[in-house]
């Protein structure tokens, strides 16, 4: 959270048409009931050429609406919605530490964490608005429900890998290999 809202976000300010802004504006767009619109070319000046309302697939929903709940509450401004994304990245760390754990022990689990918290190809990713943060989370848990499922095969842990791999894959299209 500190490295998104001191170092990150004041060397951010102007990003145009990127992916970040792609999805913060959509996800105001669907928070405000419009739909997966295309938000450039919603909000581009009226009579321009460039103004045209269309729904788009572009990027697949879930991350979009992760964004967009709270959107819909009124947290959303770029700066919220990246400490939103690092919080998530929070609980990917967390998540490999209970990974660890599992598959080796205590001690493998701290490691495990640790290791996790200080990657920067975890915590690079969640300073911005891109889908990779959640995708990474949904991978985390859905490894964790096939370790339960190995060690003892049951319905609910079967349950619990589909769920995590169908999600995954509406915020990767990648998802649909691990499936």
């Amino acid at each position: 959270v500190w490295y998104v809202a001191a170092v990150v976000d004041p060397r951010a300010e102007n990003v145009k048409l990127s992916d970040e802004t792609f999805y913060h504006l959509q996800a105001r767009l669907v928070a405000d009931g419009h739909g997966f619109i295309n938000p450039f070319g919603y909000y581009a000046p009226r009579g321009s050429a460039a103004h045209r309302v269309f729904e788009t697939a572009v990027h697949p929903p879930l991350y979009t609406t992760f964004l967009a709940v709270p959107a819909r509450l009124g947290i959303d401004s770029i700066l919220s919605q990246r400490i939103l994304t690092a919080l998530l990245g929070a609980g990917t760390v967390f998540l490999l530490g209970l990974l660890g754990r599992r598959l080796a022990g205590d001690r493998v689990g701290l490691v495990a964490a640790v290791l996790a918290a200080v990657s920067p190809a975890l915590w690079v990713n969640d300073s911005v608005l891109g889908l990779e943060t959640l995708y990474g989370f949904l991978v985390v848990c859905a490894l964790l429900a096939v370790y339960r499922f190995w060690s003892a095969p049951a319905m609910w842990p079967a349950i619990g890998i589909a769920a995590a791999l169908a999600l995954a894959s509406l915020t990767r299209s990648e998802g649909t290999i691990l499936f």
